[in-house]
């Protein structure tokens, strides 16, 4: 295993693996427990099934998704009111999807077909395993594989379409150097693989930078990559301690708000759709401006293939997270279990799906291994000497709340309690709290949170100890709800970064935002340090 997040001892050629790092294989494979600690690791669619007021019911399916586990993670379990599980949809009432900002119809209905009883569709059984389908790496694959095309119901509908049981669909790993620009696969034009709605930049061995914007192309590559392994390693163990702060806040029937999303959610995964989608504005083959389809547009994502390759290593991180060693790590709350999806299987056969049903390996799949360099990339150096200056730092109170995130804030926050015991730290995280979050829900947006660091912090270099994290969003609401009306919150656990800074018997630290984009139109009512139990 590498000892640090050191880039040339990653193989930065992009063409290689390092061999000294961190392997996977199985879902119950030992995995080295992170550093983070000294102990203990531990498109709209309109769904009538609420019975609320016309907001309730016009649940956008996103929400629904982020809610739920396979394509996203999953929702989770904050101490809110009990509600009962979700149920499958009633498919009955779907409509039309629109593009964002319009009430234009986009010509297809993103609803499967009506089913004539919906109480007679059976809830379906994964049959016995005989040989896992094991999902191959996508920038590695053969040309025997790419001749097949191309999460589960999805692949068995392939696989029967192409006479091959064990086909499973390859994950695109953005989390490691080797997978940070699209894979070849993607780019043969004569292919049905390939979609020329994409932005022209991630052609030609591009980097994704997960940190910026859709319209900035990057030459310091050795810079981007590390920023990129750094933001992986705060999304996958810095800031994703327990089950509600990896997977995000529980999303119960009857109620809108998202509150907390997932780590995982927030990024790579939004900066991977908006990297991959046409920028916004600019003029489409058809002569139409760009909504930032198709990747880059929650209505439209699907309808580029990657979508899928994307969305399954979005999958393998839940997997891998889970083996990562955290003392809490199993969701068990029984409405979340037992709420259901509804699905054809390869045969056109209707079958509704309980989350519960969906955990573990009896679905039949599993990852090909791959180096999770990541791992090691918890920061080292500082950004600066010593500590900010308190004297010219306003406090919370008085900078909050904020019309518009249009410049870079600081303020200085107090902290309930300080030099806290590792027990304590073990049984509760100290998490710094963005509330009453708005913006524009059908732009994207990115803003990063830095501590000990003033409004001149450098943005560009991540991998520093002061870097936080940070908060995206992938347009998605259409014209019946263009600007969010209820507050989302934003968390981030800070235990790591007051150790790490040397912050741990402050009464009171300094915490800078720095809009990426879109900060213009995004709105914050305050803020907080509290301890969150997992």
């Amino acid at each position: 295993m590498a000892s640090s997040c050191s880039i040339n001892s990653m193989c930065l050629s992009l063409g290689e693996q390092s061999s000294k790092t961190l392997i996977i294989t199985t879902p119950s494979s030992f995995f080295a427990k992170p550093s983070r600690r000294s102990q203990n690791f531990h498109v709209s669619c309109n769904n009538n099934a609420n019975n609320g007021d016309e907001h309730d019911k016009n649940v956008a399916r996103r929400n629904v998704l982020l809610g739920l586990g396979g394509l996203y993670g999953a929702s989770n379990l904050a101490p809110l009111a009990s509600a009962s599980p979700i149920p499958a949809p009633n498919l009955k009432s779907c409509g039309k999807a629109t593009k964002t900002g319009s009430t234009k119809e986009v010509g297809y209905s993103c609803c499967p077909l009506t089913p004539d009883d919906w109480n007679n569709i059976p809830y379906y059984k994964f049959p016995p395993i005989s040989k896992l389908r094991k999902s191959p790496v996508a920038q590695d694959v053969t040309e025997e594989y790419i001749a097949k095309w191309y999460l589960y119901f999805y692949e068995r509908i392939l696989g029967k379409l192409i006479d091959d049981p064990t086909f499973a669909l390859p994950y695109w790993n953005w989390d490691h150097p080797k997978g940070m620009r699209l894979p070849p696969m993607f780019h043969r034009e004569t292919t049905s693989l390939y979609d020329a709605r994409r932005n022209p930049h991630v052609r030609n061995g591009t980097i994704i930078d997960f940190s910026s914007s859709t319209d900035e192309v990057y030459t310091d590559v050795k810079k981007t990559v590390t920023n990129n392994l750094t933001v992986m390693y705060h999304q996958m163990i810095t800031n994703a301690a327990c089950p509600l702060q990896f997977f995000g806040a529980r999303y119960v029937l009857g109620n809108n708000n998202m509150n907390d999303r997932g780590t995982i959610e927030n990024s790579p995964h939004t900066p991977v759709h908006i990297w991959t989608g046409t920028v916004k504005g600019t003029v489409l083959g058809d002569g139409k401006p760009s909504f930032g389809e198709d990747m880059g547009n929650f209505y439209s994502a699907a309808l580029d293939p990657v979508f899928y390759s994307h969305h399954a290593n979005v999958d393998r991180m839940w997997n891998i997270w889970k083996g990562l060693g955290w003392k809490k790590k199993d969701i068990t709350d029984t409405d979340w279990l037992n709420s259901e999806f509804f699905f054809y299987d390869e045969h056109e056969r209707p079958y509704r799906v309980r989350v519960g049903d969906c955990l573990d390996t009896k679905m039949g799949y599993d990852y090909a291994p791959a180096d999770i360099p990541w791992i090691n990339c918890r920061p080292t150096r500082k950004g600066r000497e010593g500590k900010v200056d308190l004297t010219n730092i306003e406090p919370a109170n008085k900078v909050f709340p904020i019309a518009n995130l249009n410049k870079p804030i600081s303020f200085c926050i107090n902290r309930p309690t300080t030099s806290r015991s590792q027990k304590d730290k073990d049984e509760k995280e100290e998490v710094l709290i963005f509330k009453g979050l708005k913006y524009d829900t059908s732009i994207y947006i990115s803003f990063d949170v830095f501590l000990n660091e003033d409004e001149d912090v450098n943005t560009n270099e991540l991998d520093k100890v002061e870097f936080a994290g940070s908060y995206v969003n992938l347009p998605h609401v259409h014209a019946h709800n263009k600007r969010m009306d209820y507050g989302e919150t934003f968390q981030l656990d800070i235990i790591e970064l007051l150790e790490d800074i040397g912050l741990e018997d402050d009464d009171t630290i300094t915490v800078t935002v720095v809009p990426k984009k879109g900060g213009e139109v995004i709105s914050i009512q305050s803020v907080a340090i509290e301890f969150l139990e997992g």
